[in-house]
């Protein structure tokens, strides 16, 4: 899948979402937490599936406009969730909340400037 095919949409005010990012490196990480359910009565470990967890990282964020900076920024600041689409070929496969847990912005000499992003998703990803 190309990283564009990833994109961010944020509240700009109203109820409804816009898209105010796409990035160029994306990774999504799911973990299953564990719950140990060994006894004593046999050596080998017993496990069953605990809490799950997914958060995703951006490394380098295109945001075409400043409204859709300032969006991103408001939310990493008043910690209001943004929504996180994927999709292919123009088509979403997957949408999820998500709280931005850091955010840093790089101002390069003579470079673009870089603004990448983390974020912890709230509840299931949605499959479309």
């Amino acid at each position: 899948m190309n990283g564009r095919n990833v994109l961010i949409l944020a509240d700009l005010g109203g109820a409804s979402f816009a898209a105010v990012a796409s990035q160029t490196d994306a990774s999504v990480q799911e973990t299953n937490g564990i719950v140990d359910e060994s006894t004593k009565d046999a050596r080998e470990r017993k496990v069953s599936a605990g809490r799950y967890e997914c958060s995703v990282s951006f490394d380098a964020l295109y945001v075409p406009t400043n409204a859709g900076y300032q969006a991103l920024r408001s939310a990493m600041r008043n910690g209001t969730k943004i929504l996180l689409r994927e999709q292919e070929s123009g088509t979403a496969i997957e949408e999820y909340t998500a709280v931005i847990t850091s955010m840093s912005r790089e101002f390069p000499d003579q470079d673009n400037a870089v603004i990448s992003l983390e974020a912890a998703v709230d509840g299931a990803i949605t499959i479309i």
